[in-house]
């Protein structure tokens, strides 16, 4: 697996580190039988570069596009990390108190809510008696709120290509993929673009 942690250089490296990765694990792109992208929500450019990048080479391969969400993705982790929890809530930071999130899930098959909350002492109050795990880079942000002796789990875990794995396969098992043309990112809001601050040209 290749992680690229430095900001604001997707677009420069996505593809060096996809010919890293194929060269170390000695696999050639006629060996990938689908390709599976992190749909969002998330950072607005990041996900924009991520599905153009994974429906060109689908495009390019004649090769299926499974498209979870981090919401899913998250889910599927917390469920195998964290059993003994009775519903699960995935949150996404999104700056300041605000997280992208759902409605408290049992399964991964439930029907989800995706939205942007912004977060106060009296968000899932009506839960303290139920055992919640709440996973994703938005949940410590949440701890720091909520009150106190709740039976609550807190999993502050960044989505990762590692993390996708299983659900990725399951979709693809189950045929669950996504349309090549139609399929979009997830951003639940609309971005805030900034101007680049590089100077190109004299």
């Amino acid at each position: 697996m290749e992680i690229n942690s430095e900001p604001f250089q997707h677009g420069r490296d996505i593809n060096v580190l996809i010919d890293r990765l194929l060269k170390t694990t000695r696999y050639k792109l006629h060996d990938i039988s689908a390709i599976s992208v992190n749909k969002g929500p998330g950072s607005y450019t990041a996900l924009r570069i991520g599905m153009a990048t994974a429906k060109g080479l689908c495009y390019g391969l004649d090769i299926p596009l499974i498209a979870p969400t981090a919401f899913e993705i998250l889910l599927d982790y917390a469920i195998s990390e964290w059993p003994e929890a009775a519903y699960y809530v995935p949150m996404i930071d999104a700056r300041r108190m605000e997280v992208y999130t759902i409605n408290p899930v049992a399964t991964l098959y439930e029907a989800i809510t995706p939205t942007a909350l912004v977060l106060d002492e009296l968000s899932f109050s009506t839960w303290k008696e139920e055992v919640l795990c709440f996973v994703g880079s938005g949940a410590d942000k949440w701890k720091t709120l909520w009150p106190d002796q709740v039976p609550w789990i807190v999993d502050n875990t960044e989505i990762d290509a590692g993390m996708m794995s299983s659900i990725s396969y399951e979709f693809f098992q189950k045929n669950n993929i996504s349309d090549l043309f139609t399929t979009t990112p997830l951003y639940i809001k609309k971005p805030n673009i900034t101007r680049s601050k590089k100077e190109y040209f004299n």
